[in-house]
C-alpha cells in the first residue's frame, strides 16, 4: 500500500476514534487489532477482530469506527489490486 494512502487511513482512523466514556471513567485501556477490506470504491466490505482489547466497549467502538469512516478515500489509481486489506492496531489511551 502507497505510504501516503496508508497514513491518510490513519489519521482518518485517529480522528473519528471515540472513546467510550464509561470506558474511560473505569480507567480502562487496550490496543485491538482489525482486519478489514477495503474496496477500489473506498467502501470498507469486511472486517473481524483479529485481537481484542480485553474490553468489550473498546472492542464495539473499534468496529464501529469502521462502519462510522466508511467509505474511506479510493484506493490510488495505481493500485494493483481491486481491493487492499489493512491490518490496523486500534488504540485506547487515557492521556
Amino acid at each position: 500500500m502507497p505510504p501516503g494512502y496508508a497514513a491518510a487511513l490513519v489519521r482518518i482512523l485517529q480522528r473519528n476514534l471515540r472513546y467510550p466514556p464509561s470506558a474511560r471513567e473505569q480507567g480502562v485501556e487496550g490496543t485491538a487489532v482489525i482486519r478489514f477490506t477495503i474496496a477500489r470504491d473506498g467502501t470498507v466490505t469486511s472486517s473481524q477482530m483479529v485481537r481484542g482489547t480485553g474490553s468489550a466497549l473498546l472492542d464495539q467502538e473499534a468496529m464501529a469506527l469502521l462502519r462510522r469512516v466508511s467509505p474511506l478515500p479510493r484506493l490510488p489509481s495505481d493500485f494493483p489490486e481491486a481491493r487492499a486489506v489493512v491490518l490496523a492496531p486500534i488504540g485506547f489511551s487515557i492521556r
